[in-house]
């Protein structure tokens, strides 16, 4: 049974150019190789031995250009090959010179920078974003090699409509993981960061936005668990419990609600502080281990948020006060932690800012804001003793 598959395997590959064919699986069997090898690589930089400092700086940001140029170098020749492709007169020699060039060079450039973008001096962040596009673009080369394959099994003879579509829109899907690579080459480190920060926050915004249009008095009967559970009770008396029982955890979730509300305002606001203060102002300078590391404890913490968002705005719609309070507790204490990270100044060792005395300076304006906007989320959640609440 086996020899029978492989006999007509070895049909399908003469129906066609052979050496077109050949390269093809080639391409196939190699950009899977490098898949698996990008999936392992977690593991294997985490138990890497660094570079030194001294190294980053002889060869600064080598691993970003040679991301680029091989991302560039992608998308310009998977446009040839698809082209070749689905023109007439079919040319296979044509699709196997362009495919030669892309194993040889494209591919090897591409997986040789994510490698090279160690998570020790280009941030966990950083590494990981990179290590997800690669594969991203890796995986959307082979659906269009498997697009071209398949014309290239007939030379072309039998081309249709929808496999002219099926290589364009493959071939659209690489171009657009290309330019997002070299989009992320060339924003570098801190420009990634920050555009995460930017996607945290706004899916914080969208919390806020959800939770004041949600009205805790529209909740359908079934929401409050007010269901037929004692059937020797009058509807008259269980239809007056229902409605007090409904009056009370009405009132009792506008106050959670309100709580959650107040707690997020600043919070938002520190996403924008973040970025404006500390992150940014890293643009100009190399992103070494120390940086790294407070990044990547920043991003975590960053990230954290807009899930204990989600959290603690589902617990209020299923009406649970309980994990409502764990939710906003664990909230305030994951905001207080990121700003614990920022607070003090980022000066790399190259642009110490120093005072009078020549001493480091341990705060700047954004210190100030930070101690200001601790002290705020400090209050909240404490009882009014004015107001006697």
């Amino acid at each position: 049974m086996v020899a029978r598959r492989n006999i007509g395997r070895r049909q399908v590959i003469m129906a066609g150019d052979k050496k077109l064919l050949v390269i093809l699986e080639s391409t196939l069997g190699l950009s899977t190789q490098f898949i698996s090898s990008l999936s392992l690589s977690a593991a294997s930089t985490s138990s890497a031995t660094p570079r030194s400092a001294e190294e980053i700086d002889n060869n600064k940001n080598l691993p970003l250009p040679l991301l680029s140029a091989a991302a560039q170098t992608l998308k310009s020749n998977t446009g040839k090959i698809s082209l070749f492709a689905i023109n007439t007169p079919f040319t296979p020699s044509a699709i196997t010179s362009v495919l030669a060039q892309i194993n040889d060079s494209a591919l090897p450039s591409l997986v040789t920078a994510a490698f090279l973008l160690h998570p020790e001096h280009y941030t966990k962040t950083f590494h990981a974003e990179i290590n997800t596009l690669v594969k991203s673009a890796l995986r959307e080369y082979i659906a269009l090699i498997n697009d071209i394959k398949k014309i290239a099994v007939e030379n072309g003879k039998s081309l249709a409509d929808e496999d002219r579509v099926a290589v364009t829109t493959s071939a659209g899907r690489v171009w657009k993981v290309c330019d997002q690579l070299v989009a992320a080459s060339t924003d570098g480190v801190v420009g990634v960061v920050i555009q995460k920060a930017n996607e945290f926050l706004e899916l914080v915004r969208d919390g806020i936005k959800e939770l004041e249009e949600w009205n805790p008095e529209e909740s359908d009967d079934d929401d409050w668990g007010l269901v037929d559970d004692l059937a020797d009770e009058t509807k008259e008396e269980k239809d007056e419990d229902d409605e007090e029982d409904r009056e009370e955890m009405v009132a009792m979730l506008s106050g959670e609600k309100k709580d959650l509300l107040r707690l997020l305002t600043p919070i938002a606001k520190l996403y924008t502080a973040v970025t404006t203060q500390r992150l940014k102002p890293l643009r100009q300078y190399p992103i070494l281990p120390k940086y790294a590391s407070n990044l990547d404890k920043l991003m975590d913490n960053l990230k954290q948020i807009p899930d204990l968002v989600d959290e603690a705005a589902g617990s209020l719609y299923e009406h649970d006060i309980q994990a409502v309070a764990s939710y906003t507790s664990k909230l305030k204490s994951g905001a207080i932690s990121t700003v614990e990270i920022v607070k003090k100044p980022w000066y790399p060792e190259i642009g110490v800012n120093t005072n009078t005395d020549g001493q480091a300076e341990t705060e700047d304006k954004f210190s100030k804001w930070a101690t200001v906007w601790l002290k705020v989320l400090n209050e909240l959640g404490k009882p009014d003793v004015a107001n006697g609440k």
